[in-house]
């Protein structure tokens, strides 16, 4: 059955305009990822950094961090998320947030600003999304729509709809990821997911195409913007030890 196996990733990201009238000529950068286990729960954490070059010969320097950990019965989340353009900081959220007994949840944020939110108990947190992609994959499901808090400063939770286009396996070109065994399996989807982050809104804030494999390894991925689309190419992949529960 297919399940998360930890590991660390590191992606080469080409930035490509949407059409010859965008203010956005190109771009390149570099996302590097790890899922971490513990006995409890996942960590998350991504860093990307990327330069835009925009049609009047200009360029912006872009970089992303996010840190989170989910409780492996989604009973928590805590994220973290800092952006910044050319040095700035743009970006600042930290947060926390609990089911409760009555079903909901309830989002405790101390950054940017400190205030609560209540959510509905079916938004799910992004490895329980994972899983529940999993599940729908593994069962033949083809269609979903389901809201999933990320813990971005606006925007969530974000509705998603979700096709699951087809079985794909790993890529064809992969001596320079090594042998990597049960990180690269035969089974894998192609899954296209659309996300609204304005409830009001019937066109979708971005939409991203994907190679997610049985391991949770995702190979290649294709997000497009309004203003430019990011192609995301796996280079390196390690295995991320297993933690030991039984002490």
């Amino acid at each position: 059955a297919p399940k998360l196996l930890p590991h660390s990733a590191g992606y080469t990201m080409q930035v490509l305009p949407v059409s010859q009238s965008g203010a956005i000529a190109g771009g390149r950068g570099i996302l590097q990822l790890e899922w971490r286990l513990d006995c409890d729960g996942v960590s998350y954490s991504q860093q990307s950094f990327l330069t835009l070059r925009n049609t009047e010969g200009g360029t912006v320097d872009s970089a992303i961090r996010i840190d989170s950990w989910e409780a492996a019965d989604a009973s928590s989340y805590r994220f973290l998320l800092e952006s910044g353009i050319d040095g700035e900081m743009t970006e600042d959220v930290n947060g926390l947030a609990k089911r409760d007994g009555s079903g909901g949840i309830t989002v405790r944020y101390t950054k940017p600003e400190e205030k609560v939110r209540k959510l509905p108990a079916s938004t799910l947190f992004p490895w329980q999304q994972m899983r529940h992609t999993f599940a729908l994959a593994n069962s033949g499901v083809q269609q979903d729509w389901h809201s999933i808090l990320r813990g971005e400063a606006t925007g969530d939770p974000a509705r998603v709809s979700m096709h699951i286009l087809g079985n794909a396996g790993p890529p064809d070109d992969t001596e320079e990821l090594g042998d990597q065994g049960d990180l690269l399996p035969p089974l894998g989807w192609q899954i296209s997911s659309a996300f609204f982050e304005d409830e009001v809104d019937s066109q979708p804030s971005f939409e991203i195409l994907e190679t997610m494999l049985a391991s949770g390894v995702i190979t290649k991925a294709e997000i497009t913007y309004p203003d430019m689309i990011l192609r995301l190419r796996l280079q390196r992949l390690v295995r991320v030890p297993l933690p030991d529960c039984t002490k």
